[in-house]
């Protein structure tokens, strides 16, 4: 019997390891560049499913992993860190930063 639980603790132990490496290597994939616009940046981070922040010029900042669309006038976020029920519309050109998890250290 205690085989078992060692062996099923030792196997989710592995699974858990296992999907935090995958999380991390679509953060490390993300390389910014002074050269890319605002969209660009975005939609790296949408399709890496990145972590952003995102800081307004009025100072309001969002946090989210979902990035719904981007388009060239502006970018829809979804789930935002405290506001878990709601989608955000964001005019790209209000944008005064993004922050994107590149890598763990």
């Amino acid at each position: 019997m205690k085989k078992v639980i060692t062996g099923t603790a030792m196997i989710f132990v592995f699974a858990l390891l296992s999907a935090g490496a995958l999380a991390d290597d679509n953060a490390k994939s993300i390389n910014l560049s002074a050269s890319s616009s605002v969209a660009d940046i975005l939609n790296t981070a949408m399709n890496s499913k990145a972590h952003v922040f995102i800081r307004l010029k009025s100072g309001q900042e969002y946090s989210t992993k979902i990035i719904r669309s981007v388009g060239n006038a502006a970018v829809v976020i979804g789930e935002p860190s405290r506001r878990e029920f709601y989608d955000v519309y964001i005019l790209i050109e209000s944008i005064a930063a993004v922050e994107v998890r590149v890598r763990d250290k």
